[in-house]
C-alpha cells in the first residue's frame, strides 16, 4: 500500500489547514459591507439597569443593552405589557355576550383568567377548570369584541 492514506481514498485534498488558511487570507475582500466614508459607528453591549412602566415595584432589573456611540437608548424597557382586558356588566353580557355553549359563570371566569394571566392563552388553558380546548377559549374571548 506504500503512500495510499485515507486522504487518498476518500479524494480530499492533500492540502494542510495552515494552506487552506492562506488561501483565504489571499482572496479580495468584498467592498459591500463597508461603511461609507465620515460614518462613525462605535457598537458596545453593556450591563445597565433598567426600569419597566409594565411593574408597579421598584424592582432593579439589569439587562444586557446596546450602547451605540457611547450613548444607551432611552426610554422605557417593558419586558411585559399588561392589557387591558374587556369588562362588562349584566345587561351588556345578556345584550351582546350571550352564547349558547358558554354560562355566565364560565365566561366570567375565562374573563378573570384573561385579566390574570395578560391574555396569555396557553396559561390561561392550564388554568381554566372545565375541559375547554385553547381554541374554544380564544374564541370566546374574542367573540366578545364583534
Amino acid at each position: 500500500m506504500g503512500g495510499t492514506d485515507a486522504k487518498d481514498i476518500l479524494g480530499l485534498p492533500r492540502k494542510t489547514p495552515l494552506s487552506l488558511t492562506q488561501e483565504k487570507r489571499s482572496r479580495p475582500r468584498k467592498e459591500s459591507h463597508r461603511k461609507p466614508d465620515g460614518i462613525s459607528r462605535e457598537v458596545a453591549w453593556q450591563w445597565l439597569p433598567v426600569k419597566s412602566s409594565a411593574r408597579s415595584d421598584d424592582l432593579q432589573l439589569f439587562h444586557w443593552v446596546r450602547v451605540v456611540n457611547d450613548v444607551p437608548p432611552s426610554g422605557d424597557y417593558s419586558i411585559q405589557q399588561s392589557v387591558d382586558v374587556l369588562k362588562y356588566t349584566d345587561d351588556e353580557y345578556e345584550n351582546h355576550l350571550t352564547d349558547p355553549v358558554w354560562t355566565k359563570e364560565e365566561t366570567d371566569q375565562l374573563f378573570e383568567l384573561c385579566e390574570r394571566f395578560d391574555l396569555r392563552f396557553t396559561v390561561i388553558a392550564d388554568r381554566f377548570p372545565l375541559s375547554r380546548t385553547l381554541e374554544e377559549l380564544k374564541d370566546r374571548y374574542y367573540s366578545g369584541f364583534v
